[in-house]
Order: structure tokens, then C-alpha cells, then sequence
């Protein structure tokens, strides 16, 4: 099957659905030969097993709330969520219907959701090795507090991925986890990982 160019995450759901983020040049990477747009200018996209689209969020919301460049999802059983360029809102997809929140957090790399918290990884600048939690109310988000994590190796290929509630961090060998109720007490207790 082919899913298109510019992928950027990858997570096969439990309802046997497949569900692809792209990045800039997967979204802008302009028509195909016969003026049709390819499937990556979705943004966000699920298939089915077999590779047919299902559903595409540049599709429904693009008028107004377009991915530009996915930077950040999870899957959360058959809840897709994502943290995308421009403005870096907070989107639920869930029965293809999407809830979005505003986010401070610009430039985030990996999110990982329990409830009503959600967990960020990276960021721009003096972000990049941060995880900060944030609290969903109403159709925003409050800054709880954040973390450093000494974990990864700047400059050194690494993993830095939400999977449900989890952040996983992997780098020069080392696998490194979080949920977000750990980095909720720690950011309590005044603590770190």
C-alpha cells in the first residue's frame, strides 16, 4: 500500500485503522501529474488495512485550522492526538470528529495524554529538553509546570515519542519512560525524573 510522502508518525489503532501525520513537504508538496492532491496534503489522514483513506483532517478543518506540519501525536486506543504547526493547538480526533484546545507550548515533539492532562516534549530554544504538562479547560490549556530531562544526547539520533499516557525517551542505548501522572507528582513534589 502506499500512504504517501513527508510521513512523519505512524500508529496502527486498535480498530484496525492506520493513522498517518505528515510533515511540510508531505502537506505542500504540491498536485500530482493528473492535478489531483496527494493523499499526504490531508496532514493527518487514517486508513483502513487495506490503505484506502478513511478520513482527512486538512479535509474537514483545513479551511480553518490546517496542519502545516505535524509535530507531535499519539494514539490513545482509537483517539488520535496531535500537536501540529501553526499555532501549536492541542486536537482530539475521535470518531472522525476533532476537539481542539490553544497551547503556550510551541515546537512540542512528542504528547502524551491521560484525561485531561497532556504531556509535551520538546519545544523551541530553551524547550527542547523539557517536558511540561499542561491541563485541558474549556478550549485552552494551562501550563502546570515542566521538567528537564538529562535522558537524551543533543545532537545524536535518538526517540522521543508519546504512545497513550507514555513518553518514551531512547537515546545511546537507553530507553527512558514517563507517564503523566509521574511527571505530574514530580513537577508536585517540586522533583524531577
Amino acid at each position: 500500500m502506499v500512504l504517501g510522502d513527508g510521513i512523519e508518525t505512524l500508529f496502527c489503532a486498535p480498530d484496525a485503522t492506520i493513522w498517518v501525520g505528515y510533515f511540510d513537504e508531505g502537506v505542500f508538496g504540491g498536485p500530482k501529474k493528473d492535478g489531483s492532491w496527494p493523499v499526504s496534503s490531508g496532514g493527518l489522514v487514517q486508513f483502513d488495512a487495506s490503505g484506502r483513506v478513511l478520513w482527512a483532517f486538512n479535509e474537514k478543518y483545513g479551511e480553518e485550522r490546517g496542519i502545516d506540519d505535524i509535530y507531535a501525536m499519539t494514539l490513545c486506543g482509537d483517539e488520535v492526538w496531535a500537536c501540529y504547526y501553526s499555532n501549536f493547538p492541542i486536537v482530539k480526533v475521535s470518531g472522525g470528529k476533532a476537539a481542539f484546545w490553544s497551547n503556550g507550548v510551541a515546537g512540542a515533539k512528542a504528547v502524551a495524554v491521560k484525561n485531561d492532562l497532556v504531556m509535551l516534549g520538546g519545544g523551541y530554544n530553551d524547550r527542547l529538553d523539557r517536558i511540561t504538562l499542561v491541563k485541558l479547560e474549556g478550549n485552552s490549556s494551562r501550563e502546570l509546570g515542566s521538567l528537564r530531562h538529562s535522558k537524551m544526547t543533543r545532537g545524536k539520533a535518538g526517540l522521543f515519542q508519546g504512545r497513550g499516557s507514555v513518553m518514551h525517551l531512547v537515546s545511546d542505548g537507553v530507553w527512558f519512560k514517563a507517564s503523566v501522572y509521574k511527571a505530574a507528582a514530580a513537577i508536585t513534589q517540586g522533583s524531577s525524573f
